[in-house]
């Protein structure tokens, strides 16, 4: 059942001001459709807007989902959407809006729950007419203009049958890259460590990059560039500010849009993440089928405690 927009006018209906804002709550109130459960898709890693024109330069609205890191540690999302603009007044300005919260699932279904809304804007410096391109060392400190904890539903998607696209009433995602594959784990961290072109210098010899997990990001380290056709270049990190990066081109090519990686990051053909402990003893309780990893790693750490 798809979401319902109600507009109520109070000084038209006159209903005392406690019953009005109970009704409107309930009205908006978001949840989960399907019973709570892995999802039967990756929701993990970066997500992008339909919308984005990787052709317009200077915009974005990108989602990234972090992987449970134990038992019982929910999916955390960030929702960034980002504008830069070459102003008359103010120069060079990127304006952000930062949403952060926590995921919640069920087979089908992903629900973002809101926890923190900020919205601002990092000044450039720099001079020259490279629209693509604003180097790091020129930007200024962020400036937020608004920075506050909220407790709401942001919406609630729906993966398509592929599980390459969410879409809810407000948003419509697709997957910029398939979920990490088994191997070392420092090496599949690569996934928690994403970072998305948002510029490329006119030589096509550096990028600018946001990082969702900029105290990862060092200068020096390496980076692979991947799209959906593979990976196709190699970066190495200059400079840092914030969540920005600039990165020069040590091999192959970068292109605005593309994700970057830790090196030896591998995709994933068959997809399958550990159920926490509570989701083992859920589907047992259910009497669903518990994949025997699951069942052999949760059992055997309630024995040896």
């Amino acid at each position: 059942m798809r979401r319902i927009r109600i507009a109520l006018s109070f000084r038209a209906v006159r209903l005392p001001a406690g019953l009005a804002l109970a009704l409107w709550t309930g009205s908006c109130a978001i949840q989960l459709e399907r019973p709570r459960a892995a999802p039967v898709h990756p929701v993990e890693g970066l997500w992008s807007s339909v919308e984005d024109d990787y052709n317009e330069s200077g915009r974005g609205q990108l989602l990234y989902v972090s992987s449970p890191g134990a038992d019982e540690y929910p999916y955390k999302f960030v929702l960034f959407q980002y504008y830069m603009r070459d102003l008359t007044v103010s120069g060079k300005r990127m304006f952000f809006v930062r949403r952060t919260g926590v995921v919640d699932t069920s087979d089908q279904e992903v629900l973002l729950k809101q926890t923190n809304f900020q919205s601002g804007y990092r000044d450039n410096i720099a001079e020259g007419e490279e629209p693509e391109f604003w180097p790091v060392a020129d930007f200024e400190p962020e400036t937020l203009k608004r920075n506050f904890g909220v407790g709401d539903e942001l919406d609630l998607l729906r993966f398509a049958e592929s599980g390459a696209e969410m879409e809810g009433d407000d948003y419509h995602f697709r997957r910029l890259l398939p979920a990490a594959g088994s191997g070392d784990s420092a090496v599949q961290s690569g996934e928690l460590n994403i970072a998305y072109v948002i510029g490329v210098r006119k030589d096509g010899q550096a990028a600018l990059s946001i990082s969702f997990n900029p105290a990862m990001h060092v200068a020096g380290s390496r980076r692979v560039v991947w799209n959906l056709t593979g990976q196709n270049g190699q970066l190495k990190i200059q400079s840092l500010v914030g969540d920005l990066a600039e990165a020069q081109v040590v091999g192959g090519s970068v292109r605005r849009g593309d994700v970057l990686l830790m090196p030896g990051w591998k995709p994933q053909v068959e997809y399958r993440r550990q159920l926490s402990r509570q989701e083992v003893l859920r589907r047992i309780q259910r009497g669903e089928p518990v994949p025997r990893e699951d069942l052999i790693r949760v059992l055997g750490k309630d024995a040896a405690n």
